[in-house]
């Protein structure tokens, strides 16, 4: 996604904190702090790896103005489950992508299979047969998110 914004046409040894900050105000999303994350990652690595020479130092001082501008922070807490007519609606569109020729995804299985369980994605997929406990109907959950660390 990055790839189809004015800061992909940046070279990496040009790259300056406002560029960073007007990137941000013009995404405004809710995920932006990834897209910092990856580049900052990305150009981190540039050199060593790419032999790319990047600026990576100027999310040092970047990122506390993103942070103090409100451009980028913790997402908001989500302290409710989803309603029956909001999980209708992904019900209907998870199963109109997955009848779609050429998807092998059971989408709604996976829809249904979080939300009973409450776990995440990465949850349900780092999931192995060993962690399967059929007589008790138990599995074992590796790398659970800890709601109550986040709280501290």
């Amino acid at each position: 996604m990055i790839r189809d914004c004015p800061i992909s046409s940046i070279l990496s040894n040009e790259f300056k904190s406002s560029n960073l900050i007007t990137h941000c105000k013009m995404r405004r999303a809710a995920t932006i702090y990834h897209d910092i994350a990856y580049l900052r990652s990305v150009m981190k690595i540039a050199l060593p790896v790419f032999d790319v020479t990047a600026n990576w130092k100027i999310f040092e001082d970047a990122v506390p103005v993103l942070i103090e501008m409100k451009l980028v922070g913790k997402s908001q807490k989500r302290t409710s489950r989803p309603t029956e007519n909001e999980l209708e609606k992904l019900t209907k569109a998870l199963t109109e992508r997955q009848n779609k020729i050429g998807s092998h995804i059971p989408y709604v299985d996976i829809l249904n299979f979080s939300s009973l369980t409450c776990m995440r994605i990465g949850e349900m997929f780092s999931i192995k047969w060993e962690d399967l406990n059929e007589e008790h109907k138990t599995i074992i959950v590796r790398d659970r998110k800890d709601l109550r660390e986040n709280r501290k």
